[in-house]
């Protein structure tokens, strides 16, 4: 029989998780609104700025420039986006799940791909999988902000500039509500009309895109050329394609964590209650066997 003492040791300890796990949700509660309203608000600057690039390249102003000189190589690049943090429940494990799906649709093994990492988890992942990882990108504060976005949408597009790659893929968790989210693989270099009308319908779902057919070609007259327009351009939408799927990423991190905080702390009431339920009866037990003990006493005097 389990004594009361080890009950009571038990009941301190679970009460101490659910003090940690409750403290720990609170927390994230607070992180999930504000990257929840990062997102809202940069929504229509996106949405605008995708819209920009899926203009010009429906209408053929990219045709002249990088986005469509072939590669000297033929290698795939991806861009994993995980956590620098655990606790937040199957997040990093979808992420991951998703990129072997990609891998094995596409027949890929790990020599076939070189990724890009953004997340400790990420990085750790690779690394014990033996990975070729061109990158890594870690220690992110809790909100992402687009000054942290620089540094990757710099070394990204200085890779893609060097042939490094000669596709980027970004494998990424889709912020739908705070318990849906959907993890997703896009392409972001080069850039792909129908990819772009589909991350602006994901943006807004509510809004029909249709593609044009280009019965007439519209003429635009770049100056001084398309190629020192699109080298400052680029480094620009590539870097609001970043702070998309970062964004979108980072306020299902808190969300989830939020969530198993909140499972967590929920277990450990009901143990609590359970525990309770045993100390009594310990307890109990114990007083009975006292009076029994007493009586029988009393009854050989």
């Amino acid at each position: 029989m389990i004594s009361t003492r080890e009950v009571k040791a038990k009941m301190k300890t679970t009460k101490n998780i659910k003090e940690i796990t409750s403290a720990l949700e609170v927390v994230s509660i607070i992180r999930m609104k504000k990257s929840q309203e990062v997102v809202r608000q940069s929504k229509n600057f996106v949405k605008t700025s995708f819209e920009i690039l899926k203009s010009l390249l429906e209408n053929g102003a990219l045709d002249g420039s990088d986005n469509k000189k072939e590669k000297t190589n033929n290698k795939k690049a991806v861009l994993l986006i995980t956590s620098d943090k655990g606790l937040c429940g199957p997040f990093n494990v979808n992420v991951v799940k998703k990129f072997n799906e990609f891998l094995s649709e596409n027949n890929f093994t790990e020599k076939d791909i070189k990724v890009i990492s953004v997340g400790k988890w990420g990085y750790n992942f690779l690394k014990r999988k033996n990975f070729n990882i061109l990158s890594s990108f870690q220690r992110f504060s809790d909100v992402i902000t687009l000054e942290e976005i620089n540094p990757i949408a710099e070394n990204v597009f200085d890779l893609y500039s060097k042939n490094e790659f000669s596709e980027l893929y970004v494998v990424y968790t889709d912020f739908i509500s705070s318990v849906k989210n959907v993890c997703r693989v896009k392409r972001m270099l080069p850039y792909n009309v129908e990819e772009i009308i589909n991350i602006i319908k994901e943006i807004f779902p509510e809004i029909e895109y249709k593609r044009k057919e280009r019965k007439v070609k519209k003429e635009y007259i770049f100056e001084p050329s398309v190629s020192y327009i699109m080298e400052r351009l680029t480094p620009f939408l590539l870097r609001i394609q970043l702070f998309y799927f970062i964004t979108e990423s980072n306020a299902v991190e808190h969300s989830l964590r939020m969530m198993a905080m909140k499972n967590a702390k929920d277990t450990a009431t009901d143990l609590l209650k359970n525990l309770n339920l045993i100390f009594n009866k310990a307890r109990q037990e114990k007083i009975t066997s006292e009076l029994i003990e007493i009586t029988s006493a009393k009854e050989l005097l």
